[in-house]
């Protein structure tokens, strides 16, 4: 498995793997059935299962504390996503395999569903320890150092006058503050100023002048780790920096704001009062 790929790739490559795999090995095949009605099947019942363990997976991280242990998150997923499991993939399997089950009695198909339930426990153990692989090793895979991200200077300190000789000796080494871990866990590596972050989900967007990511973060965890940087956040979903605003744009009730890369953002009521005073210097334009 390729890290630099993420979790969500691989997982996502692992669970058409599988379904590769199961569908070649298909030999009890309903009748009727054509191969590509078997690799159909299969793709759709394996495609189910990754997305009803993912979605477990993805919702623990948002209530789960932040230094919990990666393999209890993986077994609580597991747990999680078993009784949708049961009902999304077997229901499927009793409905394609017997349709005849629809009419009958309510405690003959209850006994079916619990019987076919008790003997996929295996399965599904098995399922979810193979697609949550990936993330198991991305939460265990210890974190590289990296350069926290820099400013470009203002243009009057940039057009200033040469240091003299004296200035010019190089300082003594000082020690490099410390990486916020929404930028280590950031895939792939953000590269250039940062210009803002925007949560979709359970990930975080990062924008940079070179190169963004994104992480599996929770978006009030990122906008601690960026109270280092100038810079505010100026809606539920979205934080800016303070070099990448060009304008503000509109009045109270409808207040946007434009990067220096041209995109709009909306503002809130409640950060509109404190947008105004921090980007007074910026251009202002009616809506």
């Amino acid at each position: 498995m390729n890290r630099d790929r993420g979790p969500l790739a691989n997982g996502a490559l692992l669970a058409l793997a599988l379904a590769l795999i199961l569908a070649a090995h298909e030999v009890n095949r309903q009748p009727g059935w054509t191969l590509i009605g078997v690799y159909v099947y299969w793709f759709c019942r394996i495609g189910m299962t990754y997305l009803i363990i993912v979605g477990a997976y993805a919702a623990l991280a948002q209530a789960l504390p932040e230094r919990s242990s990666p393999y209890a998150h993986v077994g609580l997923a597991t747990a999680l996503s078993y009784p949708p499991f049961v009902m999304a993939v077997t229901t499927l399997d009793l409905i394609i395999g017997d349709v005849t089950l629809l009419g009958t009695a309510p405690d003959v198909l209850v006994s079916r569903l619990g019987l076919e339930a008790a003997s996929l426990i295996d399965n599904h153990l098995t399922t979810s320890a193979l697609l949550l692989t990936p993330y198991l090793r991305h939460a265990l895979a210890p974190a590289a150092p990296r350069p926290a991200l820099p400013y470009a200077p203002p243009r009057e300190a940039a057009a200033a006058a040469p240091p003299s000789a004296a200035e010019a000796e190089p300082e003594p080494e000082r020690a490099r503050p410390e990486v916020p871990g929404l930028l280590l866990a950031s895939q792939p590596p953000v590269e250039g100023d940062l210009l803002a972050a925007e949560a979709q989900e359970h990930y975080v967007k990062l924008k940079a002048t070179v190169q963004g990511g994104m992480a599996l973060y929770r978006f009030g965890d990122a906008v601690r780790d960026l109270a280092r940087y100038p810079g505010m956040q100026i809606h539920r979903s979205h934080w800016v920096a303070d070099p990448a605003v060009a304008a503000v744009i509109g009045k109270r009730g409808s207040m946007k704001l434009e990067l220096s890369t041209g995109e709009i953002i909306p503002v809130s009521r409640r950060y509109e009062l404190e947008v105004e005073a921090r980007y007074s210097d910026r251009e202002r334009r009616a809506e």
